[in-house]
């Protein structure tokens, strides 16, 4: 039996409510299949674009990624909802620091997932300015390596089977940011591989990316680069596609989900009340 909640708040069912996850991710996958059921992905875009105080905007981006987190339906669902304009404009109006790298991240990672699922997204972050904001948090978050992280994860994403997108990331500077970021991540394996698989994707389509990274780092690094790209390569390190869903465990997916929504819909019921 379904809640009966105000109009415009998400109906989920008591097992969802009570958030009861599990390990394997089915239920995670389900929960997130129910509210996009139920015109959830709607009611966070309406939410994120109408809402000027950064609480509400803040629970429906972090609900956003939770939904998209390895679920491409949902992915393509807030593609279509004009995710990705609002979503820049969440990256642009967002301001650094540690109470807004939740944001971020969350930003970051439905842009990163939308892109993978959504080749033409690529270009409407392109044509809203993203690239341009995801390089320079690239740079101003360069000591926060999960915000990093997700933003060469994202700069990876926009830039696969699309030429423009790579000319534009080596204009912007990417190419020594990444170089840098994966200097410094020595010690983090995992989160290396990730500045050097983006380095690899902004690089297939544009020979001034691969010239600059040879310029920068010798024709060595520059080889060890481009074989991220080799299947074998992939296989021995478990290094592919960058994607957020990666990162996360199905326990976490669920967490966020359960608790962005719910934060969500108070904020929801809270608008209603004062009507």
């Amino acid at each position: 039996m379904q809640n009966k909640l105000v109009p415009g708040t998400v109906a989920l069912s008591r097992d969802i409510c009570i958030g009861r996850i599990q390990c394997d991710g089915e239920l995670v996958v389900c929960w997130q299949d129910e509210v996009r059921r139920v015109h959830g992905i709607d009611l966070a875009m309406d939410l994120l674009l109408a809402e000027s105080h950064p609480p509400p905007k803040r629970a429906a981006v972090l609900l956003l990624a939770a939904l998209a987190q390895d679920n491409s339906c949902n992915a393509v669902a807030i593609d279509r909802c004009n995710g990705v304009p609002a979503l820049v404009d969440t990256l642009r109006c967002t301001t650094q620091g540690e109470e807004q790298s939740a944001v971020l991240v969350a930003a970051l990672t439905t842009l990163a997932r939308i892109a993978e699922q959504c080749p033409a997204s690529r270009d409407a972050v392109r044509l809203h300015g993203g690239i341009h904001l995801i390089v320079g948090i690239l740079q101003a978050c360069s000591k926060s390596a999960d915000t990093a992280g997700k933003a060469a994860a994202c700069l990876g994403a926009l830039a696969a089977d699309n030429v423009e997108n790579q000319v534009v990331i080596g204009e912007e500077g990417a190419v020594q940011l990444l170089i840098a970021a994966a200097e410094e991540s020595h010690g983090c394996r995992h989160l290396q591989l990730g500045f050097l698989t983006a380095l690899h994707r902004i690089s297939t389509l544009h020979a001034a990316n691969r010239d600059r990274i040879e310029e920068l780092k010798g024709e060595a690094f520059l080889q060890m680069v481009l074989q991220m790209g080799q299947p074998a390569e992939k296989r021995r390190h478990g290094v592919g596609v960058v994607c957020p869903g990666d990162l996360f465990s199905a326990f976490v997916i669920g967490f966020l989900s359960y608790h962005a929504l719910r934060e969500l819909c108070a904020h929801v019921r809270s608008a209603f009340s004062f009507k």
